[in-house]
């Protein structure tokens, strides 16, 4: 059997919600995805490192104000209440319909989508 999951990184930033966010990991993976749940991480610098190290095809963030919105190399996705507005562009804030947020992450669309992975799933 030869199918595509796509791989998504969640993590919690400053006063995320880890209890929702746990919950939403459990949509997304129920959903098809393959959940990296980091817990709550630092910086941003610790989110960078893991998407790095992970390689995922969406990253979904907890807790995040704008000034932490930066350009991670994969399609973000701004989950929960944002500890201040999301203005960026790039950044797509999921409503409350878990459901929808599921597919909205699922299919993201990115500049590698075409391009082969670095390394065997």
């Amino acid at each position: 059997m030869n199918r595509e999951v796509t791989r998504v990184v969640l993590a919690v930033m400053g006063d995320g919600d880890v209890e929702r966010a746990t919950a939403f990991a459990r949509v997304l993976r129920d959903a098809g995805a393959e959940v990296i749940f980091t817990g709550v991480l630092a910086t941003v610098a610790d989110v960078l490192a893991t998407v790095d190290q992970e390689d995922p095809r969406a990253l979904v963030v907890t807790g995040v104000g704008e000034e932490d919105i930066v350009e991670f190399g994969v399609p973000l996705f701004v989950f929960g209440e944002p500890s201040q507005p999301v203005a960026r562009d790039g950044a797509v804030v999921l409503g409350t319909d878990w459901d929808e947020a599921a597919e909205a992450v699922l299919s993201a669309r990115f500049h590698t989508a075409e391009a082969p992975p670095d390394r065997a799933r």
